[in-house]
């Protein structure tokens, strides 16, 4: 077998297609230096060369931002055309992986954006913490959170007590979230503002809330209708169903389709990435099948 024929095995069918995609070994970014030629750069980066768990590393995966670009390619331009102390300018930050890599790096950067959410998505994922103190937030929020939306026996289908400060007449909301999930999301909004870290809650509130909404979880950026009954995952060839009466809830639970499905690590959680920045990771897996989306809130363990 020859050089060219091993390398394309390693790529996918789609990468196949396309010719840039040959045996030329990538531009790995630490090897970048302001000297080098900008013609040497090679930044097609395979899938196998650059797998999902490099390409959302840390805080990139705290929140998912559609058409958002990979940290790689920053870091290869922020090594090439800057030096620490120096600062860059990024007028559209979106989720902010510019400002981040630069972080990483010693480069001073300055970012805007129209999208206020982004705004405080991006602060967030650059910000200083005090991690002992944010560690005792996120187990305080998601303890109470707990504590006030418990009931002995609870289904996913049951509503919240009529009294529950997060029973809502809003009609989106109450579409998209089983009553459980809904119950939970509310009430842990309604104690962020208690809290030093609010933004950093706020933006795990978000997560979970995507995550948690009844949809299939390779829908997550452009759902249509509700998704209540069992459904084939194409990606795993396999049917994912919502839990019913008689199944027994694991105690702790994450929201949102794609963890159950993918048996994925907890910064893919979603609140997981709290959880992981806190340095208590979920290790917990959904039963093969069972899709989790009951369950917008997740306890560290």
């Amino acid at each position: 077998m020859t050089h060219r024929t091993s390398a394309l095995a390693l790529h996918t069918s789609e990468e196949k297609r396309i010719a840039a995609y040959g045996s030329d070994e990538p531009t790995w970014p630490v090897s970048v230096r302001p000297t080098t030629p900008l013609s040497d750069l090679n930044l097609n980066w395979t899938e196998k060369q650059l797998p999902e768990r490099e390409r959302t590393k840390h805080v990139h995966r705290l929140h998912p931002y559609l058409g958002k670009y990979i940290p790689q390619l920053v870091e290869v331009f922020i090594r090439r055309f800057f030096e620490p102390g120096m600062t860059v300018l990024d007028p559209f930050a979106g989720s902010g992986t510019t400002l981040v890599q630069a972080n990483e790096l010693g480069v001073n950067a300055i970012g805007y954006d129209v999208s206020a959410f982004n705004v405080m998505m991006s602060n967030v994922k650059t910000a200083g913490y005090d991690l002992s103190v944010l560690r005792k937030e996120v187990a305080d929020i998601i303890d109470k959170t707990e504590r006030g939306t418990d009931q002995p026996n609870r289904l996913l289908w049951s509503s919240p007590r009529r009294c529950s400060s997060s029973v809502t007449d809003n009609e989106y909301l109450n579409a998209w979230f089983a009553p459980r999930a809904l119950d939970e999301l509310l009430t842990f909004r309604q104690f962020i503002l208690n809290y030093e870290y609010e933004d950093f809650l706020k933006v795990v509130l978000c997560r979970a809330a995507r995550s948690a909404r009844l949809t299939t979880h390779f829908d997550l950026d452009f759902p249509k209708t509700p998704t209540t009954q069992p459904y084939w995952c194409y990606k795993h060839s396999r049917t994912l169903r919502a839990y019913t009466n008689g199944d027994e809830v694991p105690g702790a639970l994450c929201g949102g389709w794609s963890a159950a499905c993918r048996g994925v690590p907890a910064c893919a959680y979603p609140c997981g990435s709290a959880l992981h920045q806190c340095g208590q990771p979920v290790r917990r897996r959904r039963p093969r099948g069972w899709s989790n989306h009951q369950s917008a809130i997740c306890r560290a363990n």
